[in-house]
């Protein structure tokens, strides 16, 4: 027994000599932090983070088989993400950029082991390369932000299988962005009112092009399988639902995640009624009427945030929300409070 216990102590020991935490600064106002023991690397500060020439020139590279998690400290105001920045960081399967992130510079996430790719709408360029030879990714959104895509940015993604573009105008391609992707299966979805468009752009029209459908004159949505997240975007109010015709009506009980765009300004009726599995969710600002019935039976809702714009909510919203313990009103809302 004795001898058990020494080698068990040892154990620890060597693990614990062997957990380590490096930080270093990644821009003029940004910083970045790694906890081995963890395998998070923490991007906290603001504003732009440096360019590099290759991925060993990033201080982190040396420790790139510990790296599993990138994270943005909350409270963080990255606006750009720097060239080759987290370039062959094989561990990492996902990436949660901040809303504050705006571009996205050549190769930072080129041979990655990203799986799937949700940018916030704050993004408005891809940087050459930025993606490429991501051989785990699967799926991208890309919202109706981005109005310049580099050359290449999704090359050599032999597992890429849905791309959803979510501009309403086709972005103008210098050249092929899905070169040697999954040609057999990968489909690129565009809004239904924009297909003929990205059918007469450069490079889009070789895409294997499909619509998306609408939620609102100009509301596209699409839903993620395999991440459970519902995606609307684009600008304006949804249509109001009776409870069956709402067009995700079917999946609804997959339904972990919404994204609302900032340009939303209503919720619908039954809009996400009966979403069971659906936890939590934030209103966007902008959004002035939240409709009847919009989260009936949302049995595991348990928090909202509605902010300041919101003038109006409906009858029985949250009726059969059993789990709701908190809604977090914005203290400038001058109709309802917390």
């Amino acid at each position: 027994m004795k001898k058990n216990f020494t080698l068990l102590f040892a154990a620890i020991v060597a693990v614990t000599m062997n957990a380590a935490t490096y930080n270093g600064t990644c821009g003029s106002k940004a910083n970045w932090t790694l906890d081995t023991s963890t395998g998070v690397l923490t991007i906290s500060g603001s504003g732009a983070m440096y360019d590099k020439a290759k991925p060993s020139d990033w201080d982190w590279y040396q420790y790139r088989s510990d790296v599993k998690t990138i994270k943005f400290a909350s409270g963080s105001s990255i606006t750009y993400v720097g060239a080759y920045a987290f370039g062959q960081l094989v561990n990492v399967t996902s990436i949660d950029l901040p809303n504050t992130v705006s571009s996205i510079g050549k190769y930072a996430f080129s041979g990655s082991g990203v799986k799937n790719v949700t940018l916030p709408t704050s993004v408005t360029a891809i940087g050459e390369s930025a993606f490429n030879a991501c051989s785990s990714l699967y799926a991208v959104r890309i919202p109706s932000s981005v109005k310049t895509i580099g050359v290449g940015a999704f090359n050599f993604c032999y597992k890429l299988e849905s791309v959803y573009n979510f501009a309403t105008t086709p972005q103008t391609l210098k050249d092929d962005i899905f070169y040697d992707v999954n040609t057999e299966n990968y489909k690129v979805f565009v809004p239904e009112q924009s297909l003929s468009a990205y059918s007469s752009a450069a490079y889009w029209k070789n895409a294997p092009l499909e619509a998306m459908p609408t939620c609102g004159y100009n509301l596209t949505w699409a839903f993620l399988e395999g991440t459970g997240v519902l995606i609307i975007d684009g600008v304006g109010a949804m249509y109001d639902y009776v409870e069956s015709k709402v067009p995700w009506y079917n999946i609804r009980k997959d339904i972990k995640q919404v994204a609302l765009p900032t340009g939303l300004t209503t919720i619908g009726e039954n809009a996400f009624c009966e979403c069971r599995t659906l936890k939590s969710i934030t209103i966007p600002e902008g959004v002035t009427t939240i409709g009847d019935y919009a989260f009936q039976a949302c049995a595991t809702l348990s928090s909202i945030t509605i902010p300041s714009s919101v003038t109006s909510i409906g009858h029985w919203t949250f009726l059969g929300c059993i789990s709701m313990t908190a809604i977090d009103v914005d203290a400038a809302n001058p109709n309802y409070c917390s």
